[in-house]
């Protein structure tokens, strides 16, 4: 199963939950509507080019190899332009060469500390089927086993600070992917693991973790069902937010 399998047919994914609970309106504009993306916000691309450089990594790992802080760096900068080319990056506050060496630094902290376990899986796709509803389809970044047995889920973020507790219980990602990890096999307790690249002035790598449980999972499949119930019925309304700042979507939203 790839990735083009999973996204090939109507679905839900948790990208598109998380963005109907942050703004419905923003939801129509992008899912129904399918209105152009006239810019990229830097943070979003720098998240996603750090993200290509760690896969990288990783592959590298699992095939024996060790990967060199210069070649993350080179798949870093290819990915940005490759962006750049495709459309305009909008910049909030800071600057490409503030940016890239900011990527340069995280990278070289990142290949100190990582400490790679045994890789099962790098962007890992699954699909749950739910009654009544379409599949819901995600990839996990990463899957880790470490030598007493245990496995790890694990998501990167770039993140300009650690996750508080109340963030670790309370984020809907995990709970997806409590329910993704089982549809691949997996049946005992898994532990889900931040790897956040923090963005500040001193640049870090750390690893936070936490776990889910029966309760959350059925918790957050019926968000899914409100979700979708909404959608189902054309419920869209702006929720207005810092998020705001950075939406695609402003101009249609000052029409609303």
């Amino acid at each position: 199963m790839t990735l083009e399998d999973v996204r090939r047919d109507s679905h839900l994914s948790f990208s598109r939950i998380r963005k109907y609970i942050s703004c419905p309106l923003s939801f129509r504009f992008t899912y129904v509507d399918k209105i152009p993306v006239t810019f990229v916000p830097s943070s979003l691309v720098f998240g996603s080019a750090m993200h290509s450089a760690i896969a990288e990594f990783f592959q590298m790992h699992l095939q024996g190899e060790q990967a060199r802080k210069e070649e993350l760096v080179t798949i870093f900068t290819d990915y940005w332009k490759t962006e750049e080319e495709k459309n305009e990056i909008r910049y909030n506050g800071d600057d490409q060469g503030a940016l890239f060496v900011m990527a340069d630094k995280l990278l070289e902290v990142f290949i100190e500390k990582a400490q790679p376990q045994h890789v099962i899986g790098i962007e890992q796709p699954f699909k749950i089927e739910l009654e009544g509803l379409p599949p819901l389809v995600g990839v996990i970044d990463l899957i880790e086993e470490d030598a007493s047995g245990s496995v790890a889920v694990v998501d990167h973020k770039c993140v300009s600070k650690r996750k508080s507790d109340f963030e670790l219980a309370s984020d809907l990602q995990c709970s997806a992917y409590s329910i993704g990890i089982r549809t691949l096999g997996y049946e005992q307790d898994i532990l889900f693991r931040f790897d956040l690249y923090l963005k500040a002035k001193s640049v870090d790598y750390v690893k936070q973790y936490t776990t889910r449980s029966e309760y959350d999972r059925q918790r957050f499949i019926k968000l899914v069902r409100a979700v979708y119930d909404g959608i189902s019925k054309q419920v869209y309304y702006p929720i207005e937010s810092f998020m705001c700042a950075g939406c695609f979507h402003r101009s249609e939203c000052s029409k609303f």
